[in-house]
């Protein structure tokens, strides 16, 4: 081989390698590319499929995220998580009669599933059945004491339902285990005010604004 020919196929080789380091780089750099290139790889493994689900969940494409929840049941029918995960995508939908028999289903397979419970409890707040709502959030926080949801979820369920002191519990135990739950803070603070603690109430929608402007 001449010294032409040499460097011109040494040149194609690095050509090919680079570009093959490029496309991998922009994969890497697209979650969602990247997660799609697993499925195409891996198309009966179920993960690849819930890992999707959950990115398009947080962009807020449900129905991208349901097709693919949709997709894992399929090859994991027993999977209590992704029944769980798909009444959230459900719930976000407007869709809380389907996402309700989800959760239900979930906890069939797996009763001690807190996310489950918390996401029943927010169905059940919203029909109305406060204390049935409230019974499954403080079982949600028995099994996860640490899923500051859970006392969010159970404080609004007291709000509802006037009982403003125990309201005011709740949210304090979910802003202590995350600080940055802004809702809690605005939340509590509606609850002191109508517990006439005016004071702590302006307390709370200060630190409220501070979390949404240190969101920005």
């Amino acid at each position: 081989m001449n010294n032409n020919a040499y460097f011109a196929a040494a040149g194609a080789i690095i050509a090919v390698f680079c570009g093959g380091a490029l496309e991998r780089n922009a994969l890497w750099r697209d979650p969602v590319q990247l997660r799609q290139d697993m499925v195409r790889k891996s198309p009966h493994k179920a993960r690849v499929y819930g890992a999707l689900s959950e990115i398009y969940q947080a962009r807020g494409a449900y129905e991208l995220a349901l097709q693919n929840l949709d997709q894992m049941l399929l090859i994991e029918p027993a999977n209590a998580g992704a029944y769980s995960n798909r009444g959230n995508v459900l719930l976000s939908m407007g869709r809380p009669i389907e996402a309700l028999s989800d959760y239900n289903k979930a906890l069939t397979l797996r009763p001690a599933l807190a996310a489950a419970y918390v996401g029943r409890g927010t169905i059940l707040n919203q029909q109305g059945k406060i204390d049935a709502a409230i019974e499954d959030f403080h079982r949600a926080a028995a099994i996860d004491p640490n899923l500051a949801e859970a006392y969010y979820n159970s404080g609004n369920a007291y709000a509802r339902k006037g009982a403003y002191d125990k309201a005011v519990q709740e949210y304090s135990r979910a802003i202590s285990i995350d600080p940055y739950l802004k809702e809690a803070y605005d939340n509590r603070g509606n609850s002191y005010l109508r517990l006439g603690l005016t004071d702590l109430a302006e307390r709370d929608r200060r630190r409220a604004n501070d979390q949404a402007a240190a969101a920005r």
